[in-house]
């Protein structure tokens, strides 16, 4: 995947960050925290993608599987821990950190349709 991508995700999330700051500075950390989860998410997919098409044979599968439930245990542990612990964390900035990666993602993939 690009790193114009990454950069253009951390750049968005570090100003969505600094003003939610100003509001309340469990926002900024929910942000924060679940852009970098998205962000590993994602290149952890890309990783065992590119692991799995390297070898189209089925013995990459449990690896894909492991993989799956450990991205997906991931985003669970950021939500889990945002739930359990509202004074540092809010729901709201997770969710908001979550999909700033895909919405990053929809921002690339416009830009080169255009171009």
């Amino acid at each position: 995947m690009k790193l114009k991508i990454y950069y253009l995700t951390a750049l968005i999330a570090i100003v969505l960050s600094i003003i939610a700051f100003f509001f309340d500075y469990t926002i900024s950390i929910g942000i924060l925290a679940a852009t970098l989860a998205s962000m590993l998410n994602l290149l952890l997919l890309s990783a065992s993608m590119t692991m799995v098409m390297k070898q189209q044979d089925m013995q990459n599968y449990p690896l894909l599987i492991v993989s799956n439930i450990f991205r997906y245990g991931l985003l669970a542990a950021v939500i889990y821990l945002a739930l359990k612990n509202p004074q540092y964390f809010n729901i709201y900035g997770v969710t908001i950190g979550l999909v700033l990666f895909l919405i990053s993602l929809v921002i690339d993939a416009v830009s080169r349709k255009g171009a």
